[in-house]
């Protein structure tokens, strides 16, 4: 196991160890989980947010008809629509369907080896293998 040894700010030192004390945990089980997080690309997805909240208000100095302009067309060809297939069938043997258009959007999502971002999250559980983010 390797070492990590770093000086940091005594707030940022202060506020680990009450994170570590609230949750129960070792400083070391903080940091470690918080370098895990950010190795996987959580960290990637909350700074790409920073500046816009998502929560109805878009900063964005384009017209609407450039936005649109700039909205790239997917393709929904025969992978995607395999896969929506499959998807649809295999929920609906479980008696766990969800609605047609989340179904195309985690379809989309798979056949582009991408991640959903989004705050519904509960209903794209019960695809295993598509890979959910919660933009909250």
């Amino acid at each position: 196991m390797g070492k990590l040894i770093v000086e940091l700010p005594d707030e940022i030192h202060g506020e680990l160890k009450r994170k570590a004390a609230i949750n129960n945990k070792s400083l070391k089980e903080i940091v470690t989980s918080l370098i895990r997080k950010y190795l996987s690309g959580e960290q990637k997805i909350a700074e790409s947010k920073k500046g816009y909240d998502l929560c109805g208000r878009w900063e964005d100095e384009r017209s609407a008809e450039q936005i649109i302009k700039d909205i790239k067309h997917t393709d929904t060809g025969l992978g995607i629509s395999y896969i929506y297939g499959e998807l649809k069938s295999d929920l609906e043997k479980k008696g766990q369907t969800i609605d047609d258009a989340d179904l195309l959007i985690a379809s989309i999502v798979l056949e582009k080896n991408a991640t959903l971002v989004t705050n519904n999250i509960e209903h794209f559980k019960r695809i295993p293998v598509l890979k959910v983010v919660n933009w909250k």
